[in-house]
């Protein structure tokens, strides 16, 4: 009996996930354990002493209590099959955010003008051409962030010009430049130089040049106006944020143009609209609108401001692309409605941003 509350404060005084093990002391044999004691001491020469024989039993109930305990043990340390073939020393790799292909260095120069030459030219309208020019080699990227824009230089009548022009492509778009030009007959580069381009022909390009690089997580919302060509740096925006599935900002768009043919990438972005709701909606404006036109008419308002494009806010931002007098009208309904008057020279982080 005294041997059976030995063991049993043993098995109290272990930790209390082993605590179950109390119950093997009902399945030791005793009887036989005395036994054992007798032959083990009688074989060590001293078969007659009590201590021994008690120190014998001991002995054993402990090596019986230790490997039940010890097999209790591995149960919490077991790995399951399949980890323990890589060696201890190996450790996952963390998992590392992608790098923002449009942050990527590329064909451009900041400092110099470089030649393309024009490898396609495609009819979209009566006076509206994409013009593709093929980087020089199949793999390269332009190397342009999402916001700014490229300066071209030609000369003209013995003098030299110089305009700015957003490309319609980014560095998804391997191997080649597009823009999207408008022709005006009496335009200083268009009417005088892109109207005369042929495939083949070399345009200086350089860049990239703007205060805007946008990257996701610049804002929740973006309000955007564009009038006529100023579509074109808003384009660049919209097809970037619709394009990654991480960004999640939201942009509404109104568009003014004089006539339905001057909507300019008009399919693009009625399929961009159409494809990502939860990024992207745009509210076309005509100066004279056809019969049955589902869009608005006139002047971009301070009514159709509020109507159309998110309130403002701290995550809101709001960006200006087109005539200087639609621009100059929709600064000032813009700080009417709550947004920020930008500043001389344009930031970022202004409510208000002007290309």
């Amino acid at each position: 009996m005294a041997l059976k509350a030995v063991l049993a404060s043993f098995a109290l005084a272990a930790p209390s996930y082993y605590a179950a093990q109390r119950g093997i002391l009902p399945h030791i044999p005793f009887d036989k354990l005395s036994s054992l004691a007798l032959v083990v001491n009688h074989a060590s020469g001293t078969p007659g002493s009590p201590f021994f024989r008690g120190f014998t039993i001991a002995t054993v109930l402990s090596s019986i209590a230790f490997a039940v305990v010890g097999k209790e043990l591995a149960k919490f340390t077991h790995v399951e099959e399949g980890f323990g073939r890589y060696p201890p020393y190996r450790q996952a790799r963390p998992r590392v955010a992608p790098a923002n292909p449009h942050l990527s260095k590329g064909f451009l120069d900041a400092k110099d003008y470089k030649p393309l030459k024009v490898s396609k030219i495609t009819k979209l309208s009566p006076n509206v051409f994409r013009y593709t020019f093929a980087l020089p080699a199949p793999r390269d990227v332009i190397g342009l962030p999402i916001g700014q824009h490229v300066a071209i230089k030609a000369t003209i009548d013995g003098k030299i010009v110089t305009r700015s022009y957003t490309p319609t492509s980014n560095n998804i778009d391997i191997g080649v430049l597009e823009l999207v030009i408008k022709i005006y007959p009496d335009g200083a580069l268009t009417g005088k130089y892109f109207a005369s381009l042929r495939v083949g022909d070399e345009v200086l390009f350089r860049g990239p040049k703007g205060a805007m690089k946008y990257t996701a997580g610049y804002c929740k919302h973006i309000g955007m106006i564009a009038g006529g060509t100023g579509i074109t740096p808003m384009f660049s925006l919209i097809r970037a944020i619709c394009e990654d599935p991480r960004d999640t900002t939201s942009i509404s768009l109104v568009y003014a143009n004089r006539t339905e043919d001057d909507i300019l990438l008009r399919s693009e972005l009625e399929t961009f609209a159409r494809r990502y709701p939860q990024n992207f909606e745009v509210w076309f404006m005509l100066d004279n609108p056809p019969a049955g036109w589902q869009g608005g008419s006139g002047f971009v308002t301070r009514n159709v401001m509020k109507e159309r494009l998110p309130a403002a806010g701290p995550d809101t931002k709001i960006m200006l692309c087109g005539p200087p007098g639609m621009i100059g009208a929709a600064k000032k309904g813009l700080v009417e409605l709550g947004f920020k008057e930008p500043g001389a020279v344009g930031k970022m982080g202004d409510d208000i941003f002007c290309f």
